[in-house]
């Protein structure tokens, strides 16, 4: 039996890599001496406020949920940040880049009378927008046009 619902979330490893290697920065810079200690430790830190704050649309927009009856947007913690029923999509696109062993991915939903859902996502699977566009054909009931394109 086929699962009724289109489940992509954000890969983790793409956000917990870049402060692993910061943490480890910031112990490396703490052995040196004093005046080199600080300036690195403060360098460490702010590295890692980049890439928290560069993450922040990743941690909102965490996990997409197709099922027959509509689309769902969760952030990290699980909580709805949008739900939006079929009947009020007229469009939807996928589209995907893949750059080396790392696939970026976007889904596009045009919504009658409110405001688009766009939802990216940086993975390392592959073929997300071939099941993207069967989930579409066989599970919504209504006809809704699918666009895949590849950059």
């Amino acid at each position: 039996m086929e699962r009724k619902e289109f489940k992509v979330k954000q890969d983790i490893l793409f956000i917990a890599v870049p402060l692993i290697f910061d943490f480890l920065f910031l112990i490396g810079a703490l052995f040196l001496s004093s005046p080199w200690k600080w300036i690195l430790s403060a360098l460490a830190l702010i590295f890692a406020g980049i890439v928290i704050w560069q993450s922040r649309p990743f941690l909102k927009n965490f996990e997409l949920i197709l099922t027959p009856k509509g689309l769902r947007v969760r952030d990290i913690r699980g909580n709805t940040v949008r739900e939006v029923e079929w009947k009020k999509v007229e469009a939807a696109a996928a589209g995907y880049k893949k750059t080396w062993l790392i696939y970026t991915y976007s889904f596009y939903f045009r919504v009658r009378g409110d405001e688009d859902v766009l939802f990216g996502l940086v993975t390392r699977e592959q073929g997300l927008t071939g099941k993207f566009q069967q989930f579409m054909k066989v599970f919504v009931r209504k006809k809704i046009p699918v666009q895949v394109v590849k950059a």
